[in-house]
């Protein structure tokens, strides 16, 4: 099973670590653009996250500007002379601060007036913005991993897909490469990670307080459950890039979330069932205390057509039967894993 790495844009630092805690119950590894002053100044559970190189590991965005110089300089000419980029950027007006040894030297000329504010630059903000998200594009596009864009903010994540669409055919393909060949594919699979993140993972108020050692039990205990949900929306969107491409995107996130509510609220109806039952099994004695054990251990519940009417020994026999067989079959749901994270952590 191929990792599944998220590149999280445009912050060196998250406000809410909590955002990264909903992310990393649906991908492997999540990515930053930083710096060395950045890291210096990691404090509290974000420095915690980063500290485990197996759930968040930084990019220095310095090395990433002195080995493109020249492509990232073509990059922001061509996003300034783009009036949709600046449409798109013009709304948020004020300045963006970026740490001084992100490798801004580099492209300075382009980045002007720079003010100096202790170790960071103010740039004004539409510069500042085309400078992170082309390195955005550079770290996702060269990353052998495929590293998937993922970002809490609209505003960031109009701005890249606008990139991705117009980039295709220009002369920055050689800034994007193979990325753009992509370009839909990677569009649709960030909106996927994102939109799981944001409506049907928890939010991060439901996680603020969840210790990351709890987090990472979690998907060590349910990584199959997370990878055949995650298989089943690539082969969606595998799909979805073999039709005509009209309103791609919006068919695609429908599909997503008939799948998800259809599944997932079976798995619901059927665990409250089971609560209800789970008294009347354990009542009856018997084998059937093993088939409540199991019920109780399970995602699935007995219909309640089915019955509990009969508390002989081939009424329990029979319901016995009738739950591993239920078991055996939800367990394989392609959202079990969704299922799985809303019992533990709500959402």
């Amino acid at each position: 099973m191929r990792e599944f790495q998220a590149l999280y844009y445009p912050y060196a630092s998250v406000g809410d670590t909590a955002f990264l805690k909903a992310a990393l119950l649906y991908f492997d590894k999540l990515w930053l653009i930083g710096s060395h002053d950045s890291v210096e100044d990691t404090e509290g559970e974000f420095r915690e996250l980063l500290e485990d190189r197996t759930l968040v590991e930084c990019i220095y965005g310095d090395e990433l500007v002195f080995a493109n110089a020249g492509i990232l300089q073509d990059a922001i000419s061509a996003d300034l002379e783009d009036q949709n980029f600046l449409d798109l950027t013009h709304g948020p007006g004020g300045v963006w601060e970026i740490y001084e040894d992100k490798g801004v030297a580099a492209v300075d000329y382009l980045l002007g007036p720079l003010h100096s504010r202790g170790r960071r630059i103010a740039i004004p903000y539409e510069r500042g913005e085309s400078f992170l998200l082309n390195l955005v594009l550079l770290a996702a596009g060269s990353d052998p991993r495929r590293l998937v864009p993922l970002t809490d903010q609209e505003s960031h994540h109009a701005v890249l897909h606008h990139k991705l669409r117009r980039g295709a055919g220009s002369h920055l393909q050689r800034l994007y490469g193979d990325v753009l060949d992509r370009a839909h594919a990677e569009s649709l699979v960030s909106l996927v990670g994102r939109d799981l993140v944001r409506t049907e993972l928890p939010t991060p108020g439901e996680l603020r307080e969840i210790p990351l050692e709890k987090l990472k039990d979690f998907r060590e205990r349910y990584r199959e459950d997370r990878d055949r949900l995650r298989d089943k929306l690539f082969l969606m969107i595998d799909q979805a890039l073999g039709e005509e491409d009209v309103g791609l995107s919006a068919r695609l996130r429908m599909r997503i979330e008939a799948l998800i509510h259809e599944q997932v609220r079976t798995l619901e109806h059927d665990r409250a069932w089971s609560t209800r039952i789970i008294g009347g099994l354990r009542a009856a004695g018997g084998a059937v205390e093993a088939a409540a054990k199991e019920l109780t251990s399970s995602l699935t519940g007995v219909p309640v057509q089915f019955g509990l009417a009969a508390g002989g020994a081939a009424a329990s026999g029979h319901i016995l039967d009738f739950i591993k067989e239920q078991v055996s079959q939800l367990r394989l749901s392609d959202v079990t894993y969704l299922y799985r994270v809303r019992a533990e952590f709500g959402g």
